[in-house]
């Protein structure tokens, strides 16, 4: 606990980096009133908020805090809006500034520590609950051979659904997430996000080899998570390696 809890890296300003949380919508007075949960995020009437969900946006025509209206909020945990145009928003979205980077994700690599009294078992269906919503997945990968109680690991997990996701390093609140096993409700680990897999983004920065001026081929595989994809252009690379034909693996 200790070693995850000196790597956290958190940012106590206000960076508009971070979301609205809907946690309750009443449409009893005819005009829908929207409940946000605040993290790291501003805004003021006249603003427009969008759904990550749906990618459609809105002004926001008034703001309420204690039952009183306010013209903006910076600091607030809790406030509820009243948007000028009608838009999907369900209950769990996450509403963003229009200026924001965003990631919807379902595959990323995460620090956690394994709480169970059960190893975890890769391809197992999980539970992984996030501030926002939840979803089944199960961790493909593991950075050692067995997560047993109390052990630390970085683990690729598999999720079912994409779910509004941030890197620990871009929003520690919306990178945290805890595991629990379906089959008693127990929390088994808990952790942050490290890096999300699946934009085609996150190709690490590296020294690239400067190849001569011929024609370059591209192999690409495809395939299930965990279905060996990684292992055979692997292999594939120590043959080119013997040949000596120049490559390079782009992975994840």
């Amino acid at each position: 606990l200790y070693r995850l809890l000196t790597e956290l890296k958190i940012n106590q300003k206000i960076s508009n980096n971070g979301a609205s949380i809907v946690k309750f919508i009443n449409n009893s007075s005819g005009n829908r009133t929207f409940y946000l949960e605040n993290t790291d995020i501003s805004y003021k009437q006249g603003d427009k908020l969008k759904n990550v969900y749906t990618n459609e946006t809105s002004e926001i025509e008034s703001i309420f805090h204690n039952n009183q209206s306010i013209s903006s909020q910076k600091n607030l945990k809790n406030t509820s809006v009243h948007f000028k145009t009608d838009i999907s928003i369900n209950k769990g979205d996450s509403l963003v500034s229009l200026d924001q980077q965003f990631v919807i994700s379902d595959s990323f690599k995460s620090k956690i520590i394994w709480t169970g009294n059960n190893e975890l078992l890769k391809s197992k269906s999980y539970i992984f609950k996030f501030h926002s919503k939840q979803t089944r997945g199960f961790v493909s990968k593991t950075d050692i051979s067995t997560v047993s109680k109390n052990l630390t690991s970085t683990v690729q997990v598999e999720l079912e659904e994409k779910l509004f996701i941030s890197e620990v390093d871009s929003n520690y609140y919306f990178s945290q997430v805890v595991i629990i096993d379906p089959e008693n409700n127990s929390t088994v680990g808990f952790g942050y996000v490290v890096q999300n897999l699946d934009r085609g983004t996150h190709v690490k920065p590296l020294q690239l080899q400067k190849f001569k001026s011929l024609p370059i081929k591209c192999i690409w595989l495809t395939g299930l998570p965990s279905s060996g994809k990684s292992t055979i252009a692997e292999a594939v690379g120590k043959k080119l390696n013997k040949l000596n034909i120049n490559y390079y693996i782009i992975d994840g």
